[in-house]
């Protein structure tokens, strides 16, 4: 479904915005901008062949017209470049898009956090962004040039949190997350709801950060079992996630976890083993 979806996108946003004297050009171009390498490779991997995919479906139905225009254009790929999942990076590439007058659009970042930080830069210029996982609430404000392709966290954590609260098994919750805008944003919206929902003020035991690409959670998760937490809300992505889940069940912290988008990923299932059962 999010393939369809992500096709359909380029196909709206790439057959109606660009309007501007760089349409004389034959192709649109597009610059693809995604971690290649790093802890969240793997999504930058599945990003770019997305990409490859949306762009080869949409020439081979004979490309795009422009508003006004009569003359079919076919999408190119100019350039995959590696953020890292590092907002610098993600700065320096947005940048270099904006000032490469063959690309007229982005593709990417994958990650909040780095598409937070180009947003400004391509916003001002006037370049569109087509981020594929930002779901931070902040980046809906980031500019009318910044699109996203899956819901903001205003949407998942309220999910995940009146679902937990529906099968009332847990008295006792703790969260987890990244100390990045993905991860701040996500762990508030899943308290505020989870306090809407009903929940005992104090019901929330823990709330412990860590900072991205941190490997040992030993601290936080042996202060969340001090605490008797029964349910564990991880907001971060997979490769942490699978730790936390793993360190968690060494240290005999049983409590149900409770997964998010950026732990939906066979690397989590394979890092975290066993301890990934019950997720």
């Amino acid at each position: 479904m999010k393939g369809k979806i992500f096709v359909f996108v380029l196909a709206v946003l790439f057959g109606a915005a660009f309007v501007s004297p760089a349409m004389a050009q034959d192709t649109i171009g597009i610059g693809l901008c995604a971690p290649m390498s790093g802890g969240a490779a793997s999504w930058g991997k599945k990003a770019e062949s997305g990409t490859i995919f949306a762009i080869e479906r949409i020439n081979a139905a004979g490309g795009v017209k422009a508003k006004g225009e009569t003359k079919a254009r076919m999408l190119k790929l100019m350039e995959v470049a590696d953020d890292k999942n590092d907002p610098r990076e993600g700065a320096a590439i947005a940048q270099r898009f904006v000032d490469n007058a063959q690309i007229l659009a982005m593709v990417g970042p994958v990650t909040s956090t780095v598409a937070l930080a180009g947003a400004p830069i391509l916003n001002k210029a006037g370049l569109v962004q087509i981020a594929i996982g930002a779901t931070a609430p902040a980046y809906s404000q980031a500019g009318p040039y910044s699109f996203r392709v899956v819901p903001t966290d205003s949407f998942q954590g309220r999910f995940i949190g009146k679902w937990a609260t529906s099968q009332k098994k847990w008295n006792k919750y703790a969260t987890i997350y990244v100390n990045d805008d993905y991860g701040r944003g996500l762990n508030d919206v899943f308290k505020t709801a989870m306090k809407e929902l009903g929940l005992p003020e104090g019901a929330i035991v823990a709330s412990e950060a860590y900072q991205p690409n941190d490997t040992d959670f030993t601290v936080q998760l042996s202060k969340i079992k001090g605490l008797k937490a029964e349910a564990l809300f991880i907001a971060g992505h997979y490769k942490e996630g699978a730790l936390i889940a793993r360190q968690a069940q060494e240290l005999g912290l049983n409590a149900q976890i409770l997964g998010t988008d950026g732990i939906g990923h066979p690397e989590y299932i394979k890092v975290a083993g066993k301890a990934a059962e019950g997720t």
